[in-house]
């Protein structure tokens, strides 16, 4: 598992007040808002900071992480790979939810999914322009 499957599944859901106001020319957006984020448009999706215990007593820390995003369609079949055999399938229930996103990242150019819940979002333009 790479570290961004890891940090999304473990990463302690943000719940947010949902809030359209204009704050330093930013719009920050609750994911109790999901229809915000339109397909082919670009965000910043920001985690902050946070930290866990795992099973064995150990305190895991995570900076805050920020990924400039672009949202994609999702598509109806999957790749699913368990480590040993690589399939096809139609896409699973979970990833039809309206947290999950399928994202380019704008620096890496690398596709993934994105769980919202934990993750403040910004225009991009907003961002990058005001």
């Amino acid at each position: 598992m790479n570290n961004t499957a890891f940090e999304l599944y473990f990463a302690p859901p943000i719940y947010l007040v949902f809030n359209l106001a204009a704050i330093n020319g930013k719009r920050p957006l609750s994911f109790l808002a999901r229809g915000y984020m339109k397909i082919g448009q670009q965000y910043l999706a920001t985690q902050q900071a946070h930290s866990f215990v795992d099973v064995n007593g150990e305190r895991i820390e995570f900076e805050q992480r920020a990924l400039a995003i672009e949202v994609l369609p999702k598509p109806e079949m999957v790749e699913v790979d368990d480590g040993h055999t690589t399939v096809v399938e139609p896409l699973p229930d979970h990833l039809k939810c309206d947290e999950w996103f399928n994202v380019r990242n704008l620096n890496t150019g690398r596709v993934h999914w994105l769980n919202t819940l934990s993750y403040e979002v910004s225009d991009l333009s907003a961002d990058t322009n005001g």
